[in-house]
């Protein structure tokens, strides 16, 4: 996971530290119902989408081995700016066909315009200011196809004071100013900035770590 602004190009680990990679797919299992929410963002992958699908920040691979799956003749492109975890997720879907893995920013993306059927994120914007945001929100839009679709599932304004209380953890590790839309509520906002229509929120997911949502847009 990465952020790049201007020539300064900064690297966020998943978990802050490179040699914590390896762990992550436990942490986001126990904290985070990662499978739940993996799930329910493939539920909205139309039936017979076409490929390639890309997934930005692709962490470990855990979404495109699920997606597969369900999936399993669609093209998938694998996107992350960090090079150590790319080699845990090629490792992880070694055996799986039609996949290739991209290192790119992700508001810089390496592939060219129109060539995705379908784009999705987890868990990875509030690890980006809001110019970053934005950046990496008009890229998805750059390399969908007309009439595809976006999904994000990420961070959202907490819907109790439990998830308040936990969400503020994640601020703590994470940022208070690349937390901040997210905790207000901002990411549809940013979806039809960069251009997207019919922007949707389609689920709320609470965790001890705060509420979970995903949106889609189309471009």
């Amino acid at each position: 996971m990465s952020e790049h602004t201007g020539d300064k190009v900064k690297i966020k680990h998943a978990l802050r530290y490179s040699f914590l990679n390896r762990f992550y797919d436990a942490v986001t299992g126990l904290t985070c119902r990662e499978k739940h929410f993996k799930s329910e963002m493939i539920k909205l992958a139309d039936a017979g989408e076409p490929g390639p699908v890309v997934d930005i920040a692709c962490g470990t691979g855990t979404f495109i081995t699920m997606y597969k799956k369900v999936h399993p003749n669609v093209r998938m492109i694998g996107i992350d700016a960090d090079e150590n975890i790319l080699g845990i997720a090629r490792n992880k879907t070694q055996h799986s066909g039609s996949l290739e893995y991209v290192c790119s920013y992700s508001n810089h993306i390496n592939l060219e315009d129109a060539s995705a059927g379908a784009v999705y994120t987890g868990l990875f914007y509030h690890h980006l200011d809001y110019q970053n945001k934005l950046a990496t929100t008009k890229e998805a839009l750059r390399i969908l196809r007309k009439k595809g679709k976006y999904v994000i599932c990420d961070w959202g304004r907490p819907s109790s004071i439990f998830t308040q209380v936990g969400f503020f953890m994640v601020r703590i590790l994470d940022g208070f100013d690349t937390t901040l839309e997210n905790y207000q509520g901002k990411i549809p906002g940013i979806l039809r900035q960069a251009g997207f229509q019919n922007v949707t929120e389609h689920k709320s997911i609470d965790t001890v770590f705060g509420t979970l949502k995903i949106w889609s847009g189309e471009k």
